[in-house]
């Protein structure tokens, strides 16, 4: 099981990926690299495109991944993550038992 977790205040600012999904073994696991390129391709255009500091932490044997946005990097990121949770809230339907995607609103 995936558990993907995003933190909101005023805009999305953070998100946790934390398990494999178990769908398929490793290195077949399609599912598995939909919600990676997702969360990715999101951190590289807000790092590469946006040109944001943002640093992230990885962990591949523990299938964990996360960044964290300052509240100006949020503001100024917001449509690229809004539209990353839209994306995993999209493949989570009927891959409910693979992946869960969860948002925690959060003061900061």
């Amino acid at each position: 099981m995936t558990n993907i977790i995003f933190k909101k205040n005023q805009f999305l600012y953070s998100i946790t990926c934390k398990g494999h999904t178990g769908k398929a073994f490793s290195g077949e696991d399609v599912l598995c690299s939909a919600i990676s390129a997702l969360v990715q391709s999101t951190y590289l255009g807000i790092s590469k495109v946006l040109g944001l500091d943002v640093k992230f932490k990885k962990e591949e044997k523990k299938g964990e991944f996360s960044f964290e946005l300052s509240k100006q990097q949020a503001k100024i990121a917001n449509v690229l993550m809004q539209t990353l949770y839209i994306s995993l809230k999209d493949i989570e339907i009927g891959n409910e038992k693979f992946m869960k995607v969860e948002v925690c609103n959060e003061i900061y």
